[in-house]
């Protein structure tokens, strides 16, 4: 099982600093990641680091072979 959080939605930039990239990926940008790495997604959720501060909580596992 592989378990992780990021930032969602469809924004991509790079901060001040111009080395710092910042992306936020949908949901669609995910499920193709995880095909390319032979995972299968279980579910997306959502989970609260702080206040108003959501991230997109997504569960998946290895495909059977």
């Amino acid at each position: 099982m592989f378990f992780f959080d990021l930032v969602e939605g469809n924004k991509r930039y790079f901060e001040g600093d111009g080395a710092t990239y910042i992306h936020w990926y949908t949901r669609g940008e995910v499920r193709e990641i995880l095909s390319h790495l032979s995972l299968q997604l279980v579910a997306f959720d959502g989970v609260q680091h702080a206040h108003n501060y959501l991230r997109l909580f997504v569960v998946a596992k290895a495909r059977a072979l």
